[in-house]
């Protein structure tokens, strides 16, 4: 299993503006997980002119992550409703995922959920939310969103193959 956490990912007030530009976001009905399980949350694709798509594709050069030998084939938002429960998947083959917590806070109350389950056979591991924190991962990783339980939770996912 291969997890990498990222934190400070944005030095700068770069947070503060891409949570402004997903309030002006519209989302549409969420995607299975599986084909055997129905849709959950809400999603919106991220066009190639917003300020989150340039900011991220600029952050990932400048950092040198980007993962060799692949392509961005699909860059979007996850949007789930307090106490949604979505479903574990894994993101297909060859695909690394770049996921970011779109959050304001930097300090994680643990009893208000928000994290990133992965299993790590006979374990389930979460990675908290955290403003400026990226989580990158492989395909081969079994991951599901836990909602919050009193608010929105947004995820910004670049999908590299």
């Amino acid at each position: 299993m291969s997890i990498k956490v990222i934190d400070k990912f944005f030095k700068g007030n770069e947070n503060n503006k891409i949570l402004k530009e997903i309030k002006t976001l519209k989302f549409k009905k969420g995607e299975s997980d599986r084909p055997e399980t129905p849709p959950t949350g809400k999603v919106t694709k991220l066009k190639k002119t917003s300020f989150i798509y340039k900011t991220f594709l600029k952050t990932f050069k400048k950092q040198k992550i980007l993962p060799l030998g692949k392509k961005l084939f699909r860059a979007y938002i996850n949007s789930f409703e307090p106490n949604e429960n979505p479903y574990y998947h894994s993101d297909g083959k060859n695909v690394t995922t770049f996921l970011y917590y779109a959050v304001d806070f930097d300090e994680h109350d643990v009893d208000l959920g928000g994290e990133t389950l992965f299993i790590n056979d006979p374990l389930i591991q979460g990675i908290v939310p955290k403003k400026h924190r990226l989580v990158i991962f492989d395909d081969d990783v079994w991951h599901k969103a836990q909602p919050f339980r009193d608010k929105i939770r947004y995820t910004i996912v670049f999908k590299y193959k």
